[in-house]
């Protein structure tokens, strides 16, 4: 199975210039554009159509994730098979695990709907996948750092992506999956594990006016700078990534602290925004004033100092439509406001209208797309799963999917 990548860092700085191909056979783990996106895809169609053609290819593309899994249950970002299944390449020999932009998450959430989808057809679950799946939730586990929180590369001696770190979804990403995995077969060790991400989550919170989260963090749980263009501070997206996790925590285990510190985070949103329904994306220590940065790494509190091609490749302000998860954030707390079983009911319409939804650099909006496959359809994974989203949405509209696939996304 051969993947390709959809864009650069979701993030980040825009690539300046096209990604270099990609080996022949190479297999892409870290999304957007990696090979669980076409896959999570694959299944949804597969429940649409009733085909199990298309389920036999959902299963390709686990196992081709599966070959490529390194002996210790994580992914690199890109890897090629070698001659034998969970042989690899010489070129990815030295390549480390990735946690960025919800690597293990995607991958898991994938393959436990690829689970669920033969379960449905009374098929057993090859041993091979319940294997891959039960090797990458170990991995979630021995991964953590000793303080709670992941890093963004594992084993990774030197820079920012050793740190404890929550930009791109890494902590609060991995926090919530070991949730759903404890929901599935009540292993209370990766419900323990998800406890410490959120203890870790409670240590690492701003004080007073500032209850706030940095991108990531230091040994000594101060929030710590990564890329020159991300100085240490306050980010409004990474407080909801925490506040969703937080969530999830509270109704997982009925500590009443990690509501506590959500609902504390969500007021800082609320006192932080920059005019109705905006923020910033970084917030200065201290002040809560607004920051920007030149990629030169250079600070200031004026957004038009920054070039104008620069605040087109990061989010550097913006509402719900530049940042979701704020958004989500709040609809999830004014549900539960309402009482537990209102909040599910949003979760699981989060879940019917998105594939891979629990992801944000991987979440596919169920959104009708054309039927006609072009160029572009076909120049990445990223776009392609994206169009068979697409497809399962006008299916979806014209009422063709079989009754069982709403019940199968409140599963989710």
């Amino acid at each position: 199975m051969e993947a390709s990548t959809g864009s650069s860092r979701a993030s980040g700085w825009r690539a300046r210039t096209p990604p270099s191909p990609l080996p022949e056979h190479a297999v892409v783990a870290r999304p957007p554009g990696s090979a669980q996106e076409l896959g999570a895809c694959l299944v949804a169609a597969s429940r649409a159509s009733d085909s199990r053609r298309l389920l036999l290819e959902a299963l390709g593309v686990a196992q081709a994730l599966a070959c490529v899994q390194n002996a210790n249950g994580g992914w690199s970002e890109t890897a090629s098979p070698g001659p034998v299944c969970g042989s690899h390449g010489a070129e990815t020999t030295k390549a480390k695990e990735t946690l960025d932009d919800g690597t293990i998450p995607s991958i898991l959430y994938f393959l436990f709907d690829l689970e669920d989808r033969l379960s449905e057809l009374s098929i057993e679950p090859p041993l091979w996948l319940t294997a891959s799946a039960r090797r990458a939730q170990h991995f979630s586990i021995r991964s953590q750092r000793e303080d709670g929180s992941w890093p963004q590369i594992v084993d990774d001696g030197k820079g920012y992506a050793r740190l404890g770190t929550l930009n791109d979804d890494v902590t609060t990403g991995m926090i919530r999956v070991l949730i759903a995995a404890y929901r599935r077969n009540g292993n209370t060790a990766y419900l323990d594990a998800a406890r410490r991400g959120g203890d870790f989550l409670l240590r690492a919170q701003g004080a007073g006016a500032q209850r706030a989260f940095g991108q990531q963090y230091d040994s000594a749980l101060n929030v710590a700078p990564a890329r020159k263009f991300e100085p240490a501070a306050y980010s409004s997206l990474e407080t909801a990534y925490a506040i969703n996790a937080l969530i999830d925590l509270h109704l997982a285990t009925g500590d009443g602290r990690y509501l506590a510190a959500a609902r504390a985070a969500a007021a800082w949103l609320e006192a932080s925004q920059t005019g109705p329904g905006e923020w910033a994306r970084l917030y200065e220590i201290g002040t809560n004033k607004p920051i920007y940065a030149l990629r030169a790494g250079r600070v200031t509190y004026e957004l038009q100092d920054v070039p104008a091609a620069d605040l087109a490749a990061y989010r550097w302000t913006g509402g719900r439509d530049v940042y979701p998860e704020i958004g989500l954030a709040f609809d999830r707390l004014e549900r539960l406001d309402q009482g537990v079983e209102g909040l599910r009911a949003l979760d699981r319409r989060i879940a019917a209208d998105s594939l891979l939804a629990a992801t944000p650099t991987a979440r596919l909006p169920l959104v009708p797309a054309n039927e006609a496959i072009t160029a572009a359809t076909l120049a990445s994974t990223r776009r392609f799963a994206e169009h068979c989203a697409g497809l399962i949405a006008l299916q979806m509209r014209d009422g063709t999917l079989p009754p069982e696939v709403d019940d199968s996304a409140a599963r989710r």
